[in-house]
């Protein structure tokens, strides 16, 4: 008898749990994705009195670094288990089957600590720069289960909830949603939040428009009313002030 004993390896599926908190398996989270010990029927022709059970080995598993497969922790990746079947005879019937974990945990970081930010712009400014704006936002670090430090990236929120890179220069009287977002190799994500306003603080100014003298002495006539062209000011359109920003302000 040179014949193993029977067993479908066919039948054995690939076995997929997922990290959690740290960058491999626990060995209860793989058995309860679907790893147990295997056993099939006795060999007819070298039986060896009852049910035959595979003996067990991790490919990962090396003198220096031994690796039990039904007590050790899985990385991530793929880790092949060589299952053994043999008979009273020695005739062995092997079979391989995969564990792959999957890192499925977003890198961690508490969005709390992002306070919103308002940018007051410098006389003469009309927007900001993203220079500006990067080192108004300040950076973020989040720390990830398998890769460690994941620093964030402050994108652009669309009103339909798209996000696009920060622009090259940002619009006075504005606010802006920012998204932060900390995403590792694995496209895991987490997104925090931060609205950034822009101000334009620096009032028209009114040098050579405003009188130099604001009190006028006119002597009123009989009418009980004087004329503007004697209170001896500029026109409207004369005192018409250019701002930087919001170009020629007619006063009312």
């Amino acid at each position: 008898d040179k014949t193993g004993p029977v067993f479908d390896c066919e039948s054995l599926h690939p076995i997929t749990p997922a990290t959690k908190d740290q960058c491999y398996a626990e060995i209860g989270d793989v058995i309860a994705a679907g790893l147990s010990k295997l056993s099939t029927e006795d060999d007819k022709c070298s039986p060896t009195g009852g049910p035959i059970w595979a003996s067990y080995t991790r490919r990962d598993s090396t003198a220096e670094s031994p690796k039990r497969v039904f007590e050790d922790t899985y990385p991530v990746g793929t880790t092949v288990i060589t299952w053994t079947f043999t008979d009273a005879a020695g005739n062995t019937t092997v079979c391989t089957q995969n564990v792959i974990v999957s890192d499925t945990t977003a890198p961690v970081f508490d969005c709390s600590a992002i306070e919103n930010v308002t940018i007051k712009l410098d006389p003469n400014e009309c927007t900001a720069s993203k220079e500006k704006v990067l080192a108004a936002l300040g950076s973020y670090t989040a720390v990830d289960n398998c890769e460690g430090n994941i620093e964030g990236v402050p994108m652009v929120q669309l009103e339909d909830l798209s996000l696009v890179p920060l622009y090259d220069e940002f619009d006075k009287d504005t606010t802006y949603h920012i998204v932060w977002v900390f995403v590792d190799s694995k496209d895991n994500k987490q997104e925090c939040n931060q609205m950034l306003t822009i101000e334009d603080v620096t009032p028209p100014n009114p040098e050579d428009v405003c009188p130099t003298d604001p009190n006028v002495n006119v002597d009123a006539t009989v009418t009980c009313s004087v004329n503007f062209s004697d209170l001896n000011l500029k026109s409207v359109e004369e005192m018409a002030i250019v701002d930087p920003c919001d170009g020629k302000l007619i006063p009312t």
